[in-house]
C-alpha cells in the first residue's frame, strides 16, 4: 500500500488575508509563501513538505493496465470476437487505460473462457500494414542509394535492385548482325528464350 505524506494546508497572508502562494528560493533550496496582493513573503514551516511532481511518459505504446477478472464484470460490454489463444468467440471489450491527452481510443478485449487479454484485430492488421510499408520504403531507399553507387562508379547496377514495378534498364535491341552475345550482354540486354 503506498503511504501517503501530509495533507498540504491552504496558507494565508497576515497583513491583507489573501492566499499565499508556493515560491521556491532556488539560491538556498527553501520553499517560501508569498503574497500575490502585498508581495509578503513567508519561510514554509517544519511541517510543509515540498510537493514536487515530475510527469514523465516512458512507455508510449497501449496499457492495458489491471485485468484481472474482467470477463466476470457485469457492467462491461461482450462482443463477439474470437480469442488468438483459444479461439472462443465471446469477448469483454475495454478502453486503454493511459491518460494521456494524445490517445486515440483503443479497445482491448478479454476472452471469457481463458481471460486472454489482446487488441483489436482490425487494430493490429493496421499496425502490421504500416510496419511493413514502412519496411518496404527502407527497402527502396537502400536499393536507390546501391543504384546511385553503381551509376557513380559507371556499372549497371543488377536487376535485384530494381525499383519495385519497373526494369533497371530498357531492353536494348542485339537483333543486328554487327553486335555479338557478349557486347549485347555487356550494355545490359535482357535475355529471353523463345522456344
Amino acid at each position: 500500500m503506498e503511504t501517503q505524506g501530509p495533507t498540504p494546508a491552504l496558507h494565508f497572508c497576515t497583513e491583507c488575508n489573501n492566499l499565499l502562494y508556493p515560491k521556491a528560493d532556488r539560491a538556498y533550496n527553501r520553499l517560501y509563501y508569498y503574497c500575490r496582493m502585498c508581495s509578503r513573503d513567508q519561510p514554509a514551516g517544519e511541517g510543509d513538505a515540498i510537493v514536487y511532481r515530475n510527469d514523465l511518459l516512458t512507455i508510449t505504446k497501449e496499457q492495458m493496465g489491471e485485468v484481472s477478472n474482467l470477463e466476470t464484470d457485469p457492467t462491461l460490454a461482450h462482443a463477439e470476437q474470437q480469442c488468438p489463444a483459444c479461439h472462443y468467440h465471446d469477448a469483454v471489450i475495454f478502453q486503454d487505460q493511459s491518460k494521456r491527452h494524445q490517445t486515440r481510443m483503443i479497445l482491448f478485449y478479454v476472452c471469457t473462457s481463458c481471460g486472454h487479454c489482446f487488441l483489436d484485430p482490425i487494430l493490429v492488421k493496421k499496425k502490421k500494414r504500416r510496419q511493413r510499408k514502412e519496411n518496404f520504403e527502407e527497402e527502396e531507399e537502400n536499393k536507390k542509394r546501391q543504384r546511385q553507387e553503381y551509376e557513380r562508379q559507371g556499372l549497371i547496377p543488377p536487376p535485384s535492385l530494381a525499383p519495385f514495378g519497373r526494369p533497371l534498364v530498357e531492353e536494348i535491341d542485339c537483333a543486328s548482325e554487327s553486335e555479338g552475345f557478349l557486347d549485347c550482354f555487356k550494355k545490359g540486354a535482357s535475355l529471353e528464350l523463345k522456344l
